[in-house]
């Protein structure tokens, strides 16, 4: 049978794929858009900075001036081909500047050496005799120009422009073929690990009656199973902690009917009509059930968690594991709210949470004091968080998501005996989390 690919391996994937992607990006706008040649060296003297409109000196008027003067020196000294030199240090050899290009910056520079010297004369940044160069240099580009007397590009040599098309073209073809494989890629790995056959489980793993049991409320109290079935909790319910009495009779929860059997039952909990006291010990939050099915094995069984008062900081995470040791969700329990802003703090309800790697969604129970139970400002400002339970020394909480079931057990429960408010915080409490596989509704 084949197995489902693990979600792990379609995330890694993804983050492998989106480093190539994001590698190829830069080595394409790099190399292509912004070429080295460009932004570091041989770059055309028109990438330089200029003001053309109030025509203050920048980096391009300096270089051009510096191509008059080599002009200048040529033609005093006699160089056979004296604008060669000027022609090299503009880029019109290499084809990095067209020959209008070239004279368009000379004129333009030679506007801003003649406004400067007219300010400043030649105690300024340029001289007379640079702005002289200038003109000269312009008028020997226009002559050069007029007569074709130019260097002609080899574009086997140079051809920049030609080549650097081809580059970007070829670099975006591939970069958007790179680029649609690792969606397809990670599209097609989500899939598999949605819609991939599960893993085999023993047979017998899940009994028509575990079945039955799992489509209860999922925010039920399950009371533990004898102390002979070997899944049993740790702990039997000591419903006495709340001197209240627990009907046999199969009629609904709430209907304040009540008998005289004070032991537990496989059917509805609730206390007693004659129960003498206060309304402080009110029913628990939802029914116990049926005891913990024989057979049904836990994936997954932590040490118990214990919260004592003092503990501001409470936080117990459990990674759940399936039976390939993959990572399926998490489970734990944290603080969900405190009574005023005493230190240290008094805890009045704490979260019990189980989040399902499968579907990415957590679910969550409040396990309150009897206090906060019947408090109803409190139960309705902690009815955001989750579902409210009443804790209950030696109750099963029952927490269900798409794929997993998890029971937590709460054990050695004890409240404040300040008064303040009567049972009003938590002084010590153990949970113990056991993880079950959850089969599919039939």
């Amino acid at each position: 049978m084949k197995v489902s690919l693990n979600r792990d391996n379609a995330v890694i994937a993804a983050l492998i794929v989106g480093l190539l992607i994001g590698l190829a990006l830069g080595a394409y706008v790099f190399y292509a858009i912004f070429p080295a040649d460009v932004i570091m060296k041989n770059a055309s003297p028109k990438f330089l900075n200029s003001d053309p409109v109030s025509q203050t000196p920048q980096y391009r008027d300096f270089y051009v001036v510096r191509a008059a003067n080599k002009y200048q020196h040529d033609v005093q000294t006699g160089v056979p081909d004296q604008l060669r030199g000027a022609e090299d240090v503009l880029g019109v050899t290499s084809g990095d500047t067209s020959m209008e290009e070239a004279i368009a910056m000379v004129r333009a520079s030679e506007k801003v050496v003649s406004k400067e010297n007219n300010s400043d004369g030649d105690a300024g940044l340029f001289t007379r005799n640079e702005e002289l160069a200038m003109g000269a240099l312009a008028g020997a580009l226009d002559k050069a120009l007029q007569s074709g007397n130019y260097p002609k590009i080899d574009p086997s040599k140079y051809a920049p422009l030609q080549s650097k098309t081809t580059v970007r073209i070829v670099g975006a073809v591939v970069w958007l073929l790179l680029s649609g494989l690792g969606v397809w890629l990670i599209l097609w790995m989500n899939r598999r690990t949605r819609s991939g056959e599960s893993v085999a489980q023993p047979e017998g793993f899940f009994s028509p009656q575990a079945r039955s049991a799992q489509s209860h409320n999922s925010a039920s109290w399950r009371e533990p199973a004898p102390a002979q079935d070997p899944m049993a909790p740790i702990r039997t319910p000591d419903l006495a902690a709340h001197n209240s009495t627990v009907n046999l009779s199969p009629t609904s929860p709430g209907s304040g009917s009540s008998t005289g059997d004070a032991r537990p039952s496989a059917g509805d909990a609730r206390p007693s009509a004659g129960d003498a006291k206060p309304s402080i010990f009110a029913a628990p939050s939802a029914r116990l059930t049926s005891p913990v099915i024989s057979g049904e094995a836990p994936i997954s069984t932590f040490a118990p968690t214990v919260y004592r008062h003092g503990d501001d900081h409470y936080d117990e995470d459990f990674a759940i594991n399936g039976p390939l040791g993959e990572l399926v969700g998490e489970c734990g329990a944290s603080i969900a709210d405190r009574l005023g802003l005493d230190a240290p703090s008094r805890v009045s309800a704490l979260s019990l949470w189980v989040f399902d790697k499968n579907d990415f969604q957590s679910t969550t129970k409040v396990l309150m004091t009897n206090y906060a139970w019947n408090d109803t400002v409190t139960r309705s400002k902690l009815k955001a968080r989750g579902e409210a339970v009443q804790a209950m020394d030696g109750g099963v909480i029952e927490i269900l998501t798409s794929t997993l079931r998890v029971e937590a057990q709460v054990s050695d429960l004890t409240y404040n005996t300040d008064k303040n408010p009567d049972h009003g915080y938590f002084q010590n409490v153990t949970l113990t989390f056991r993880v079950f596989k959850r089969q599919a509704s039939a």
